[in-house]
C-alpha cells in the first residue's frame, strides 16, 4: 500500500514473492511517477489502510475473459477503482487506486489505471516468473 502526503494512493499485489522481487523496482517507479506527475490521487480522503480495504470490499465487480488465462475482474466504487487477474482461485495480480473524488461515471476512472499500465509497458515491465 502506498501513501503520498498522508493519503493512500493505491496498492498492488502479486501471487508470488519471486514475481514481486522482479516487479518491486517497477512498482515503486510507477507510484513515484504518479506522485511526481500529480495524477490527482494524492488528495484522496482515504488515509487509513483498513478504510481503504473496506472500500475495496464494497466495490461493484465486473468480470471479463482475459486475453490469456483466467478472468479480468474490474472493481469500482466511489473512492476506489481497481482490477485483478484471477486464474482458478488465485489472484495473479491486483491493483487498486484511491480516487480524488467520487465520479458519476466510474468507468472513466479506469483511464488512470490504463495510463499506468501503458507507462509500465513502455518501460518493459513484462515479466516471466519462470526465469
Amino acid at each position: 500500500m502506498v501513501k503520498v502526503k498522508g493519503a493512500i494512493v493505491g496498492m498492488d499485489f502479486v501471487s508470488s514473492s519471486k514475481a514481486y522481487r522482479r516487479l518491486h523496482r517497477k512498482l515503486v517507479g510507477s507510484y513515484s511517477m504518479d506522485a511526481v506527475l500529480g495524477f490527482k490521487r494524492g488528495s484522496s480522503s482515504l488515509s487509513d489502510p483498513a478504510s481503504f480495504l473496506e472500500e475495496i470490499k464494497k466495490c461493484q465487480v465486473e468480470v471479463f475473459n482475459s486475453v490469456g488465462y483466467g478472468h479480468d475482474y474490474r472493481f469500482s466504487r466511489g473512492k476506489v477503482v481497481g482490477s485483478a487477474l484471477i486464474y482458478g482461485q488465485t489472484v495473479i495480480h491486483g491493483a487498486f487506486f484511491a480516487l480524488e473524488s467520487e465520479r458519476e461515471n466510474e468507468n472513466d476512472n479506469f483511464a488512470n489505471v490504463d495510463r499506468r499500465r501503458s507507462w509500465r509497458r513502455k518501460r518493459g515491465s513484462t515479466i516471466n516468473i519462470d526465469d
